[in-house]
């Protein structure tokens, strides 16, 4: 998050899905989304008004227009904001072209250590649940939060222990090649 809040200039967070972009990206300092099909005018306005420092465009690989639009913006109005959007690995070239001289910054995988640090902070303790929760979050931090959500507040033990839950969060969501 520092390192991103300390980058002049545009930003591509970039990662496996679960890894937690999003996640980074509202933490950052003075971040509004973009909200998903807003016209020209509404998106100039509100621009106008809030004058956020960050516009963040999530899941940008299937959002290039919307890039676009917001560097035409920020150039013909003059505005003062940077862009923040996220993708996946193999979006990189095609994201990063809208918007040359963006900074490309991985958001990394969690060690087993830290998503096991972070589990039993969430009150999980037995070590055969924490590695099977390891197991299938294969170092995602959204995907590990997900499945200890499912077993603290909706004891939720049979989707987790057999991986129905994982399945069931990307069931409609862009197929990405792993």
């Amino acid at each position: 998050i520092d390192k991103v809040n300390d980058t002049v200039g545009d930003v591509l967070l970039y990662g496996l899905p679960g890894v937690g972009k999003s996640h980074v990206a509202s933490k950052l300092d003075g971040a509004l989304f973009l909200e998903r099909q807003t016209t020209p005018e509404r998106l100039l306005d509100d621009l106008i008004e809030t004058k956020p420092r960050r516009v963040v465009v999530d899941d940008a690989g299937a959002r290039i227009t919307d890039i676009d639009l917001l560097v035409r913006l920020r150039n013909a109005e003059k505005l003062d904001y940077r862009i923040i959007a996220t993708c996946w690995p193999h979006e990189v070239a095609g994201v990063s072209d809208q918007f040359l001289g963006a900074s490309l910054i991985e958001v990394e995988l969690l060690t087993r250590e830290e998503l096991g640090s972070m589990l039993r902070e969430l009150g999980i303790t037995r070590p055969s649940v924490i590695v099977h929760i390891l197991e299938q979050a294969a170092g995602r931090p959204a995907w590990a939060l997900n499945l200890a959500d499912l077993l603290i507040h909706k004891s939720d033990w049979k989707s987790v222990w057999t991986g129905r839950a994982l399945r069931a969060t990307w069931t409609g969501r862009r197929r990405c090649p792993l």
